[in-house]
């Protein structure tokens, strides 16, 4: 009954192998499940990263479109202002002119009736 011993021995032995094959088809299905998982997460993730960077760059562009219209805004402001001071300053220039014409032209009026005054007196 050695035969038999052997036979069963040989029968284990392949039993054990079948096993051990299917063991390790397991092993590497749950391995190629687990890197399958693991390159989501990194896609999954750099999405992420992605989509944060993003929005950082479009908040900073939006600061900065802000920030160029609030300068933009300034400048207009003080251009205005500049040309209103210039106005003022062109009116107060004409107006002190007119003063000044008219002070001359007092002065010429007081020196004709003066000198009138002068020949009447010597006559």
């Amino acid at each position: 009954s050695a035969q038999a011993e052997a036979a069963a021995k040989t029968a284990k032995a392949a039993e054990l192998e079948r096993s051990a094959a299917e063991l390790e088809r397991s092993m590497v299905q749950t391995i190629a499940a687990k890197e399958r998982e693991i390159d989501q997460q990194r896609a999954e993730q750099e999405k992420e990263r992605a989509a944060a960077e993003a929005a950082a760059l479009a908040a900073t562009l939006a600061a900065e479109t802000e920030k160029q219209q609030v300068l933009e805004e300034a400048q207009a402001k003080a251009e205005e202002v500049a040309a209103e001071r210039l106005k003022v300053y062109k009116q107060q220039q004409e107006e002190a002119k007119i003063r000044d014409l008219a002070e001359v032209k007092e002065m010429a009026k007081a020196e004709a009736q003066a000198a009138a005054r002068a020949a009447a007196a010597e006559a």
